[in-house]
């Protein structure tokens, strides 16, 4: 009668692939996460000097009040 199952050779060597995959994707996924913080802050910071053009040619195009 033959048995049927992994031997451990097999599970192991499954496992050793299995590491190396989750290792690659967490390594993907973490770069991923910190381009995803750096377009963000970079895209806050355009979007604050944004504003501050819009307050500066706001105040530059209010009337001046002429002294009498």
């Amino acid at each position: 009668m033959k048995q049927r199952g992994f031997t451990l050779v097999e599970v192991l060597i499954a496992m050793g692939i299995s590491v190396i995959v989750g290792g690659l994707l967490m390594t993907i996924i973490v770069n991923s996460a910190g381009l995803f913080q750096s377009e963000s802050s970079k895209l806050t910071q355009g979007l604050n000097i944004n504003d501050a053009l819009a307050s500066v040619r706001e105040q530059i195009n209010q009337p001046r009040p002429i002294d009498e």
